[in-house]
């Protein structure tokens, strides 16, 4: 049998499964591996007497990552040589992973400019569509929000009423806000996390289901708090009760 992932064997003629031994919480390695590489954002060649490190600050590596100059900036920073610490954008910019320049950088989602030295913020209850905006055009009202337009200003956007949610940006009619499915609820201005099951109820798959689907907790179980998301939020009943 092949040893397990994230284990090794590097010896011949093995017949138990304790000869597999494991990688450590630096180490990677696929089933059957004869020796273990290092992790997702370590560099190192154990194998090559290379001990795994970790990447520099604000940095990320695939497994099996020998040299540091493999490890890339994380979004929002950059850096000009491999090496090199890795420099945050300016303020309101972003960037992709492994840039290598400021220029890299351009505005986040909610902000808007022409370089990324000049990202300006949306208006209150606005957002973007997507990063690199380049205008106060692209800013319209975010997930939560939406405007009366062609009856009201378009640039005053009203939050989703209670109880209401709206995933979508740029809405344009109170339309968009979908009533909370059963057994779930919301507080105004409720965007992209959707509607929180209510007390005694779970979300069956988290929050990213759309809609939420609220599913009772196990006889024997409770939950007292609102947005519970998953089997684990149900608690057991206290010794001698039940539900």
């Amino acid at each position: 049998l092949a040893c397990a992932a994230g284990t090794f064997n590097d010896a011949w003629g093995q017949a138990s499964a304790d000869a597999c031994a494991p990688c450590g919480e630096t180490g990677y390695s696929a089933s059957g591996s004869v020796f273990c590489s290092c992790a997702a954002n370590y560099t190192g060649h154990p194998a090559g007497g290379v001990a795994c490190a970790r990447c520099p600050v604000n940095s990320t590596s695939p497994p099996d990552t020998r040299e540091v100059s493999g490890c890339a900036c994380v979004p929002g920073y950059y850096r000009l040589m491999p090496g090199d610490t890795c420099t945050a954008c300016p303020s309101g910019a972003t960037s992709s992973v492994g840039a290598l320049n400021q220029s890299d950088c351009f505005c986040a989602v909610g902000f808007y400019g022409s370089t990324a030295t000049d990202c300006a913020g949306c208006a209150e209850n606005q957002t973007t569509a997507g990063a690199n905006a380049t205008g106060e055009d692209a800013c319209a009202c975010a997930d939560g929000f939406y405007t009366d337009y062609p009856t009201a200003n378009t640039s005053v956007c009203v939050a989703c009423p209670r109880n209401t949610y709206n995933r979508l940006v740029n809405q344009n009619t109170s339309l968009a806000c979908a009533a909370c499915p059963n057994n779930s609820v919301s507080e105004p201005g409720r965007g992209v996390d959707g509607c929180d099951c209510v007390a005694g109820r779970y979300a069956l798959d988290g929050w990213q289901t759309s809609p939420v689907e609220c599913v009772l907790c196990p006889n024997g179980t409770y939950s007292e708090t609102v947005g519970g998301q998953g089997l684990l939020s149900c608690l057991p009943c206290p010794s001698l009760t039940t539900s």
